[in-house]
């Protein structure tokens, strides 16, 4: 008998806590690969640097938040964070890392970078888990895309804050994805809550 997509989502959502600890688990991992960035900025910049780590946060929080019954309003703003965190920053490093693999895993080893391309990769896919539980709210959406837009500005045309990439990668590559998958995260949201 073939496993159906709503049969995946009850077994997730029966053990929510392994979810919630399977992102706490890539905060960690997440703050500890960009601890050495972290250290050489301005703390001010702090909450642009470690983005994929603190979607896993946001993710975390929304999980936890919604299965203890907390605010719904809490709910639904950082549910909206954890979908365009995860979606952008998991598809983002998936694209940006396997455009220069080699020049990526030359710097470290391709285990490595492989292992990072599927826990991106599924933070991409549990981004439309949100749609499960949380709410649309217009403020919330324009908040969101504020937010990560400062975040691609920061990262682009300011300070320069974007993740490391080898020299042999294109920037110009890993900008248009961020800036591209800013914008699409929001269409892909308007799409399930006002489109369908």
């Amino acid at each position: 008998m073939a496993l159906k997509f709503d049969d995946l989502v009850d077994f997730i959502f029966n053990y929510w806590y392994l979810w919630v600890l399977a992102n706490i688990i890539g905060v960690l991992f997440g703050y500890h690969y960009y601890w050495k960035e972290l250290i050489s900025t301005s703390w001010f910049y702090w909450p642009w640097i470690a983005v994929s780590p603190n979607a896993c946060f946001f993710m975390a929080l929304t999980i936890f938040s919604y299965f203890r019954n907390h605010s719904s309003v809490f709910v639904d703003f950082f549910g909206l964070l954890a979908f365009i965190g995860n979606f952008k920053y998991g598809l983002w490093t998936v694209i940006v890392v396997l455009s220069d693999f080699e020049g990526f895993a030359a710097s470290v080893s391709a285990e490595y970078y492989f292992l990072i391309v599927i826990g991106h990769f599924l933070m991409f896919l549990q981004s439309f888990l949100v749609f499960y539980f949380v709410s649309f709210d217009w403020d919330f959406l324009v908040y969101g895309f504020l937010w990560f837009l400062s975040n691609d500005l920061l990262d682009y045309s300011g300070p320069m804050l974007h993740s490391w990439i080898p020299e042999t990668a294109s920037i110009r590559i890993a900008m248009f994805t961020a800036y591209g998958l800013t914008f699409v995260s929001i269409v892909v949201w308007l799409y399930f809550y006002r489109f369908r």
